[in-house]
């Protein structure tokens, strides 16, 4: 599967931000345990859920794509100073080469653990220092970014089957696909371009028909989508977890 992530094609100058917030705690329990995550592709991000940051490879190195302010995060974390754009050279005096690395070295840390982070910044170099948390004392709520073209538009995920949908004048074409997802999917993987056009048997005309059908489905059951993929009909299910929420979140795109 081709990547539609991927840093090469542009420089982060011409790209337009679409800031996703998700909240982890509506998300379905099998993406939320997870911190490296994939959006329709082969680019790893890391998430450092106590700074609220999402970490990418790039050309560059280790890079933040996107950090929470300060007096969103944990008391704890306010004053840990990690901006956007900063590349992760190091950590703990290991050289960072990509986000696995990064990953293993958080995870063998037990909670309380220091993690030091060689940064760079410019042309100044720094460290900036935290602890792991126990995810139970941090906040629900994370923001991740995702880069890509800015046309006024609002998309949907359904985090549940790894689903973000684009709208466009009414028609829900899938933008990207959390791939960790894919072993919760029955039937052929979703593909971007594919078209939303049913669920559980219901046209889809607008998001307030996906929001009023999905909030209709309890947890633990299964929910069947119908994807046109050039001209096929492409049917996939999946089920409503616990923690999916009742209604799909929402993706707001802004300029950059």
């Amino acid at each position: 599967m081709k990547s539609y992530l991927n840093s090469s094609t542009s420089t982060f100058a011409r790209l337009t931000v679409m800031v996703i917030i998700l909240s982890l705690l509506s998300m379905s329990v099998a993406f939320s345990q997870k911190r490296t995550i994939k959006l329709s592709g082969d680019q790893d991000m890391f998430m450092l859920k106590e700074l609220g940051a999402v970490v990418t490879d790039s050309e560059n190195g280790l890079t933040v794509m996107m950090v929470m302010p300060g007096e969103h995060r944990a008391k704890a974390y306010q004053d840990v100073n990690l901006l956007e754009g900063d590349i992760i050279m190091m950590a703990n005096g290991k050289k960072m080469k990509n986000v696995g690395q990064l990953e293993k070295l958080y995870e063998s840390l037990k909670i309380g653990g220091e993690i030091k982070l060689g940064l760079k910044r410019g042309k100044e170099m720094m460290i900036e220092s935290l602890t792991k948390a126990d995810p139970d004392d941090l906040p629900g709520e994370i923001m991740m970014m995702k880069k890509g073209d800015d046309d006024g538009s609002i998309s949907t995920a359904l985090v549940d089957a790894g689903l973000i949908l684009k709208d466009d004048n009414g028609k829900f074409i899938v933008e990207d696909f959390i791939e960790q997802m894919a072993d919760k999917i029955t039937g052929p993987t979703p593909e971007r371009g594919d078209v939303l056009v049913k669920i559980q048997g219901t046209v889809i005309t607008k998001s307030a028909k996906i929001s009023d059908i999905y909030s209709e489905i309890k947890a633990g059951e299964k929910v069947d989508l119908v994807l046109d993929r050039a001209g096929e009909a492409i049917n996939i299910s999946f089920t409503k977890q616990e923690c999916g929420g009742d209604k799909p979140l929402i993706i707001k795109k802004q300029g950059h």
